[in-house]
């Protein structure tokens, strides 16, 4: 992989959370090839789905998906597999992200 990006939660939901409540956190792009695609996933779930991207991210920017709570999963505890595909064709995935919790976490290409 071209090098490293970062994970971070930006909002973390205070006190009981709701159906309503959405978990929000960033994907820095620190590498020097755009991320083309992007899926998230409840770990227990078989499907990526559909990429959440709806254009590429920049080497030197971010984006910040943003997941729905719901009684399926929820925070505390809530485990997302993450999915970043960049343009050169290199795939990095994530497993069992706890989103509720991740702060400015170092992820590293393998």
């Amino acid at each position: 992989m071209a090098g490293d990006f970062f994970i971070s939660a930006l909002c973390r939901v205070r006190g009981p959370a709701t159906a309503a409540d959405y978990v929000v956190f960033k994907i820095w792009n620190d590498t020097k090839v755009p991320i083309t695609a992007l899926y998230d996933k409840d770990f227990r779930q078989g499907n990526w789905g559909v990429n959440d991207l709806q254009g590429a991210v920049q080497p030197g920017h971010y984006f910040y998906p943003r997941l729905a709570q719901n009684s399926y999963g929820h925070c505390p505890g809530m485990l997302h597999d993450v999915k970043l595909v960049f343009g050169n064709g290199d795939v990095k995935v994530l497993s069992k992200v706890d989103v509720c919790q991740y702060d400015n976490a170092d992820v590293n290409r393998t």
